[in-house]
């Protein structure tokens, strides 16, 4: 495994970290919710999306997208 390997690896989530970060540090200077939890509920929903559109926009967030739907039957089967 290469150095390069783990670069391409974390790309897309550092990506899509950043793409969420700006947005929250814009939404929170535009916007005032009057309640804190309602706040964080859009701001959690807002940055479920927004990394999931930056994944799917990535060649390489769309692999790990993939991998990652093909691992979880894996993960949820009982050992035995």
């Amino acid at each position: 495994m290469r150095t390069q390997d783990i670069y391409r690896t974390i790309l897309p989530a550092l990506v899509a970290s950043a793409v969420v970060a700006i947005s929250l540090f814009i939404l929170r200077r535009l916007t005032e919710f009057d309640h804190p939890v309602l706040g964080l509920a859009f701001s959690f929903l807002l940055a479920v999306l927004l990394a999931l559109a930056t994944y799917f926009a990535l060649p390489a967030g769309r692999r790990a997208l993939e991998d990652t739907r093909r691992l979880l039957p894996h993960l949820s089967r009982k050992k035995r």
